[in-house]
């Protein structure tokens, strides 16, 4: 019957990882995880921020119709700040504490829109929305109306 001999393992290159192989790939899979963890918390900021500037433009829109509803004599008891908001029918928004609404009104030169014009002495004006959020302002915009005929 043969004999079986064992020889004794001897190490050579390549046969396994070193230690400063481990160290270097340990450092590089937590600098990849380090840079997932950024990107996600930089898209988390972005996408709230997002999320913040849409409900400013819809905070905006509910103005614009609640202005458009008003009689041409009124738009000035407009110059006033809403917190909470209200809606395009002039209700408070309770679930929105943290917003306001402040409503500029604005006369305007009709032959020239950049030039102010005395109150009551046009037939235009410059309604400026700014929208706030915790105190900060998020979106501020504005628009011109104009008296339509027959309107008082």
């Amino acid at each position: 019957m043969p004999r079986l001999t064992v020889r004794p393992r001897t190490r050579g290159f390549g046969a396994g990882f070193t230690l400063l192989e481990a160290v270097i790939a340990t450092a590089l899979v937590g600098l990849g995880v380090v840079a997932l963890m950024v990107a996600m918390q930089t898209g988390t900021h972005i996408n709230g921020s997002g999320q913040e500037m849409t409900q400013a433009c819809f905070l905006v829109e509910e103005v614009r119709e609640y202005a458009l509803k008003q009689p041409w004599g009124a738009l000035t008891a407009l110059n006033d700040s809403w917190s909470p908001p209200r809606n395009a029918d002039g209700a408070a928004l309770p679930a929105l504490a943290g917003w306001t609404q402040t409503v500029s009104v604005e006369w305007r030169n009709a032959n020239d829109v950049m030039l102010p014009a005395n109150p009551g002495t046009t037939d235009l004006v410059r309604i400026t929305v700014t929208i706030s959020h915790q105190g900060q302002p998020v979106l501020s915009t504005g628009w011109l109306r104009a008296k339509k005929d027959g309107e008082t």
